[in-house]
Parts: C-alpha cells; structure tokens; sequence
C-alpha cells in the first residue's frame, strides 16, 4: 500500500451509531464498536489505524486530554492530539514514529529510515493526515448526530475550515474508552468536562474578536 491506495470506505463503510442518550448510548457505543473495528480493518487493509486508536491514552482523571505517544513508556515525548497541533518537525516525527510503530503505510522506507531524514518525515506525515481524513470524515458521518459533544471537544481548538487532522480518532477512542471503561455517573461527569471544555474554547473565541 505505502501511500499509493486510497482505502476502501465505499466498499467498507462505518456503520451508523444510533442516537441514544444515558446508559443507551453506552449499550449502542457497545454494540457498534465491533462492526466499526472490522470494516475499518477492511477499510484499511490492515489493523493499523485501529492499533493506532488502541495506543492513544488520557491522563487519570482528564477527559479533556489525549496522548499520543512517539513509543510505548512513560518517558516517550508525546503529543496532547485535543490541543492545536503545533506543526513543528518534532512533532510530525512523534506521530510518523508513532504510525510506523503500528505498520502505517505510510512510506515505503523501513521507519528508522525515515525518522533519520526530514523530507521522510514530513512525507510520510501528510500521507498519514489524508489517511486520517478520510476516517474523520467517515466517523463524522456515522456519529456526529448520536454523539455531538465528542465531536465538539475534538475540534474545540480548531476553527471551521480547518478541522482537527486526528478528529476522527479522537471520538473514536472518547466513544470506545468511555463505553468499556466507565459506569453513568462516569459518562455524565465526562459531558460535563466536555461541556465546560467547549464552553471556555467559544468564550476565548468572543474575547478574541472583541479585541480585532
């Protein structure tokens, strides 16, 4: 594949998660990530993208926050994937590392070959970005109805034209964490977070334009 394939949304398209509320939207999260894993498996391929979603992380206590890391191990740099992504050269090698760790294909080079040279990273991580948008725009799709307060925290820090290059994952991994991990009283303090997240995000926005 190595950047050269689109994948195979048409053929393999993510299934539509109903718009539930409470605990139903924990049962139908439940009941939709499988069909969701596998046709993104098929989408893709390979188990890349879904390994990718699996090695993403959020601090204890923080639903605000998601980290990407370059390696396994708490003292790998990392990446908070719901901050605005400063695109600086480091940053696109933390998360080409990170990719290739999970058989993105994404280069035909082997990774430590590509981590070495510049032009390699950055090629590599504009492949992976239109990879990654064409996932975004399928789980846009599926369940911005049945879940908007996800979607909302993901591109908090982004304006409309320019949307988050890792929204797609980002309400992926807050749907799958949330539905396998946490109990109502969980998922009700979680939209909570969300919700005041948002909120401060579109206040910051009205300051600012009161102060052009």
């Amino acid at each position: 594949m190595a950047g050269k394939e689109k994948m195979s949304w048409n053929k393999y398209p993510l299934p539509l998660l109903a718009s539930e509320s409470g605990s139903a939207l924990n049962a139908a999260v439940k009941g939709w990530r499988k069909g969701a894993a596998q046709a993104t498996v098929a989408a893709t391929k390979e188990q890349w993208l879904m390994a990718l979603i699996l090695s993403l992380k959020r601090p204890k206590g923080s639903m605000t926050t998601i980290m990407l890391s370059a390696k396994d191990g708490n003292a790998s740099r990392k990446n908070d994937i719901l901050a605005a992504f400063d695109n600086t050269l480091t940053n696109r090698e933390i998360v080409v590392c990170r990719a290739m760790t999970c058989k993105a294909p994404i280069h035909a080079e082997k990774r430590d070959d590509v981590l070495k040279d510049q032009g390699k990273i950055d090629a590599a991580f504009y492949q992976l970005c239109t990879y990654l948008d064409e996932f975004t725009s399928q789980m846009t799709k599926v369940t911005d109805k049945a879940v908007p307060a996800q979607h909302a925290v993901a591109e908090a820090k982004y304006d409309d034209d320019l949307g988050n290059p890792f929204g797609g994952i980002v309400v992926y991994h807050m749907l799958t964490a949330t539905a396998e991990k946490h109990q109502q009283k969980d998922l009700d303090d979680m939209l909570e977070q969300l919700s005041e997240y948002v909120a401060s995000e579109c206040k910051m926005a009205v300051d600012v334009g009161g102060c052009l």
